[in-house]
């Protein structure tokens, strides 16, 4: 029964999993989306058909005499009725290339058939027909997608096998190649294309002159392209539209002014630093020159200011090959002549 699944928020989401999965847990947003990845744009999901389901799926199985326990989480899971038969949809939004994602699919799929199989009184499992489950990916990285699409393409397949082994195909669809033209949700279709733009601006603002969003959309662009600074940044914006051009000129010179002051806290640090050395370095030096001097009070009875002086200017190899010839030494005009 599909109240079984029915929706329940997930736990321990971070801020920009909640942006995400928050604009596409919309009924109409979720429909457009999944037409145009899959159906090239034709009416095929429709959003009054579509209900929310618990993306939350765990596996009890005893193995060693234990029982395990196995959990995952979707992003969005929708039952859905496309020509009148039912049907589960899960929509995974991926930022980086997750090169073991058809596997995460395969067992996301497998854990919704296994659960709607477990949910089945005994007695009429041997009638039962598990609702088909369907999976699709959104990647939003600046990288191009390239493989895997299916679970055969990170497997070594022998030659006799090969066309017998069961593939999982991904359904990874980069939101960088999907026609805009396709779109029929102006949130989405505004959403798709200010990401594509984003990722072709190459950091020249007058490229974005008219890329202008609602807050809501700029927020989940900024999410989608991984700026987590720019999402705290628009949601400061009083306003309801955001003009990005404006704001990522802004950004661009707050960053820069953040670096700046980094840069004079680092010099300011690096400053304290070395003087705290040179300091060291000095009292160590001063040490060794009272002590050299004191020596050679206790062996000539007097030591005349000129040789104090060049004692003080010396350099630190100097300093040490005095030490060791001040025992020999018969006069100071012997001294000062190791020091010139």
């Amino acid at each position: 029964m599909i109240n079984t699944l029915t929706y329940q928020e997930p736990k321990q989401q971070s801020k920009q999993d909640k942006i995400l999965r928050g604009f596409f847990k919309v009924k109409t947003h979720f429909a457009d989306i999944i037409n145009a990845m899959l159906f090239e744009g034709k009416d095929v999901i429709h959003a009054n058909e579509l209900l929310l389901c618990d993306s939350d799926e765990t596996i009890y199985f005893v193995y060693e005499n234990r029982i395990n326990v196995m959990e995952r989480r979707r992003d969005i899971l929708m039952h859905a009725t496309v020509n009148g038969i039912p049907v589960y949809i899960g929509l995974e939004i991926q930022s980086t290339i997750n090169y073991s994602m058809p596997y995460r699919l395969l067992l996301y799929d497998t854990m919704t058939y296994h659960l709607q199989y477990k949910l089945i009184d005994k007695d009429h499992r041997e009638h039962f027909r598990p609702t088909g489950v369907m999976s699709t990916v959104l990647y939003s990285g600046d990288r191009t997608w390239h493989q895997p699409h299916s679970l055969l393409d990170r497997i070594l397949v022998p030659e006799p096998l090969k066309g017998l082994m069961n593939t999982w195909k991904g359904n990874i669809h980069d939101i960088k190649e999907i026609n805009v033209e396709l779109l029929r949700n102006e949130k989405v279709k505004s959403l798709v294309s200010a990401v594509q733009t984003i990722y072709r601006w190459n950091k020249d603002t007058s490229t974005i002159r008219e890329l202008v969003l609602s807050k809501e959309v700029a927020i989940v662009v900024a999410v989608m392209t991984n700026s987590e600074e720019l999402v705290i940044r628009i949601e400061k914006e009083e306003r309801e539209e955001v003009d990005m051009c404006q704001v990522l000129e802004e950004f661009k010179l707050e960053s820069e002014m953040r670096g700046l002051e980094r840069g004079r806290s680092l010099g300011l640090k690096q400053g304290i630093k070395q003087g705290i050395k040179q300091g060291l370095d000095q009292g160590v030096k001063q040490g060794k020159i009272q002590t050299i001097v004191n020596q050679l009070k206790s062996k000539f009875g007097f030591v005349s200011k000129e040789l104090i002086m060049k004692i003080e200017e010396s350099s630190d190899d100097k300093i040490d090959a005095l030490t060791i010839k001040i025992i020999d030494a018969r006069s100071e005009e012997e001294l000062i002549e190791i020091l010139s």
